[in-house]
């Protein structure tokens, strides 16, 4: 077999790949003897049908596999000998040759060269760094989230706005009494300040413990028949049939009561080692890790800034756009979507914008190796679930939740992608010009999700 590699305006790989019947026969027969031992043939004991009706019935197909198989095997080690990168796959040429019949075979394989985006990061260049003061206010926020976290719930006599109540939930009819088949729940949750109706809410204000309330559950919640069928335990389409007023009869008042200040809090908060042990020591503990909290986040808005620069900086380079969009297009009509100009350019801005980015990280000496993304699976993972109030969970079933992510080849790809980000923009920020700004933490939050245009520099 002979290969050869070249290169043609618009940035377009040729290889050329020929194969003689020399090369193939041998595989060929032996693959059909294969055949012929696995062969079960009316006539015929197993592993005795004649070998050349083995070879009228598979020769042909046997052929057309060995000969793929060798010409894909020597179309990627020719890649890999001339050190090639592409984008996209492969895009082998049409010809009129006749697998069955023929014997000598040359094959052409068009790649779209990956472009060198070659994106300089060097003191030259000079980027946003956002620090962010620690005020009065962040502290504050910081207190009452810790005072909030390690609260405790108490039992009370009267309700306050914000409490919860548990009771008896009984049906009612027109006459105000017990329906008869009615509904009937006990140990039911009510939260009357999340009730949209105002009137329905009013009429719990200050309800005292065991008092028996009256009201309409379905006007409570909106005439919303999917929070209505949560409350009554039915089924949406049931709620037509409960729409008028039950009685709740209050067994339990839950109080919520923040934390207060104190060594119980702080241990809480901080660890049963912690030396903290006065109100001082905890706002400035609250100060250190709000700040530590800010670092994380401005090294986040930083790599944001980069991925701005990097974008700004991509061009428009020379690129094989014939043979990369049948690539792409073989993709969209799997996925049952319609390729069009602006959806074929908008993957190719984000395919230039990866292959710059891993270029970066190539010419940086960053590496993304395998625990490096599962690490940053676990992190995203860990952060979606404490969004969900799951912070807590097992390690095992992080492990779980990470295997199955990693499994995806869609979400495996995006988390390497944040990896690479990540760590390309922390080790630009010792090659570039770092313009620190420190900024309010209202304004760090603006310029965060792009709500604000940056705060202006003193003069």
């Amino acid at each position: 077999m002979n290969s050869t590699f070249t290169t043609e305006a618009p940035r377009r790989g040729i290889v050329t790949v020929s194969i003689e019947a020399a090369d193939y026969e041998k595989a060929v027969k032996e693959q059909l003897r294969n055949i012929r031992q696995r062969m079960d043939m009316p006539g015929f004991r197993k592993g005795m049908v004649p070998q050349g009706i083995v070879t009228k019935k598979y020769g042909a197909s046997v052929k057309i596999e060995e000969i793929n198989k060798m010409v894909g095997d020597k179309l990627f080690e020719t890649l890999r000998e001339n050190n090639v990168e592409f984008l996209g796959q492969p895009m082998i040429q049409p010809n009129d040759q006749d697998l069955e019949k023929g014997s000598d075979f040359t094959f052409s394989f068009h790649l779209a060269l990956t472009p060198d985006f070659n994106i300089p990061l060097s003191s030259d260049v000079k980027l946003p760094y956002y620090t962010v003061k620690v005020g009065e206010k962040d502290i504050d926020e910081a207190d009452n989230y810790m005072r909030r976290a390690y609260g405790s719930m108490q039992q009370a006599e009267v309700m306050g706005e914000d409490d919860s109540l548990y009771g008896l939930l009984v049906e009612l009819d027109e006459e105000g009494n017990p329906k008869e088949n009615g509904l009937r729940k006990e140990n039911c949750l009510l939260l009357p300040k999340s009730f949209k109706d105002e009137a329905e809410k009013a009429k719990f204000k200050d309800v005292a413990l065991h008092s028996v309330v009256r009201f309409n559950p379905y006007k409570a919640d909106g005439e919303t028949d999917a929070i209505t069928s949560n409350l009554l335990g039915i089924k949406p389409e049931e709620v037509e049939d409960h729409k008028g007023d039950f009685n709740f009869e209050v067994e339990k008042i839950n109080h919520f009561v923040e934390a207060e200040l104190g060594e119980e809090l702080y241990k809480k908060a901080f660890g049963e080692e912690t030396t903290i042990k006065d109100e001082a020591a905890y706002r400035a503990e609250l100060a250190k890790r709000r700040e530590m909290e800010y670092a994380s986040g401005s090294n986040n808005l930083f790599a944001n800034k980069l991925i701005e620069y990097v974008k700004a900086n991509i061009g428009t380079p020379e690129f094989d756009k014939e043979t990369f969009r049948p690539f792409v297009a073989n993709i969209q009509k799997k996925n049952n979507e319609e390729l069009t100009e602006e959806s074929f350019q908008s993957i190719i801005d984000y395919v230039f914008f990866t292959t710059a980015l891993r270029q970066m990280a190539k010419a940086q000496g960053v590496e993304v190796t395998d625990e490096i993304i599962r690490q940053e699976a676990l992190g995203e993972i860990r952060q979606q679930m404490a969004a969900y109030g799951y912070s807590s969970l097992p390690d095992s079933i992080f492990e779980t939740l990470v295997k199955s992510h990693l499994e995806d080849e869609n979400k495996r790809a995006e988390t390497e992608l944040n990896a690479t980000i990540r760590l390309v923009a922390l080790d630009a920020q010792s090659k570039v010009t770092l313009e620190k700004k420190e900024v309010t933490s209202e304004e760090f939050e603006k310029l965060f999700h792009g709500t604000s245009e940056e705060p202006a520099e003193e003069a």
